[in-house]
């Protein structure tokens, strides 16, 4: 079955979400042909195979209670001093 990214959701809070269990998450990630460090892209479909292994109790939990895990958050890490050329912009004395 194919299912959508929400939004902040990682891979492992993806596969927490349909499968109740992150056991699943390298089959996952071997399945949709991505890193299981990479971002997901909020609104692009993803298969979620019969195949991996899920908690049935913990599924049913989030599903009764209308629980999504998303707990991704992307960090700006750009805070250097950005790019400078040596005697042009940057002075060295």
């Amino acid at each position: 079955m194919i299912k959508k990214a929400l939004h902040n959701q990682s891979v492992l809070d993806f596969v927490l979400h349909h499968t109740g269990s992150i056991v699943a998450a390298l089959d996952f990630s071997f399945d949709a042909a991505i890193a299981i460090t990479d971002d997901l892209l909020v609104g692009n479909s993803y298969p979620v195979s019969g195949n991996l292994l899920a908690d049935t109790d913990i599924l049913n939990y989030y599903t009764s209670n209308n629980y999504t895990p998303a707990t991704a958050t992307l960090i700006d890490t750009d805070y250097g001093i950005g790019e400078m050329r040596i005697l042009s912009t940057f002075i060295v004395r």
